[in-house]
């Protein structure tokens, strides 16, 4: 037999090998599989957790766990803490000018908060600009919820972000009860929220 065939037989096989003793070495009982296994319900760029899903209050970035809190200034230097926004469910927001499909997505969010503004925070959380940058940008579209200046990427960085837009859905108490990569349409956050906040509480 070829040569070059028998040495791809060989590191297929041991591939399949290393495969097995990866999964064999997984403790199905332990808890931090439990923890995955939290992770697994996913519809496309989202993944949320119902109403009645436990919750850790311990702060991580992750699904199901008390969002981190950071403290950043607005376009007018008034600084803002994600903590003291606690009591009624946020959507979080990371954007950017230059993200194509960010300008829509704002729109649209603003569109829900004109909507919801009695009932629930939205915050726009800029990554990496200045405020002279985003008020331009923002000239072209009338936005009235608070945008957030991360310019040393402090908050995109502890929430291990890889890019935007990024949306998290928190509810009352601060935990992360829904993550969502890529823009979403009015109707899309109102579905979000739905997944764990009742229609009434929504009006």
């Amino acid at each position: 037999m070829n040569r070059k065939i028998w040495i791809a037989l060989i590191a297929l096989t041991g591939g399949f090998v290393l495969a097995w003793l990866a999964v064999s070495a997984i403790d199905f009982n332990d808890p931090a599989f439990k923890d995955v296994q939290r992770l697994l319900f996913i519809e496309g760029s989202n993944q949320f957790l119902s109403a009645n899903d436990p919750v850790e209050m311990t702060p991580a970035p992750r699904l199901g766990y008390l969002a981190p809190d950071f403290r950043l200034d607005d376009l007018e230097g008034k600084p803002h803490t994600l903590s003291d926004y606690r009591g009624k469910p946020i959507l979080v927001n990371f954007w950017a000018t230059w993200c194509p499909s960010c300008r829509a997505e704002l729109e649209g969010m603003q569109a829900f908060f004109q909507q919801h503004a009695d009932n629930v925070q939205v915050l726009g959380v800029n990554w990496g600009e200045s405020a002279a940058m985003i008020d331009g940008f923002l000239e072209r579209i009338d936005v009235h919820f608070p945008i957030l200046l991360d310019i040393r990427g402090t908050a995109f960085v502890s929430y291990q972000l890889t890019g935007v837009p990024t949306s998290l859905f928190l509810d009352s108490e601060g935990v992360i009860r829904g993550i969502w990569l890529g823009p979403m349409r009015p109707d899309e956050i109102e579905a979000g929220f739905a997944r764990f906040w009742s229609a009434e509480e929504m009006q």
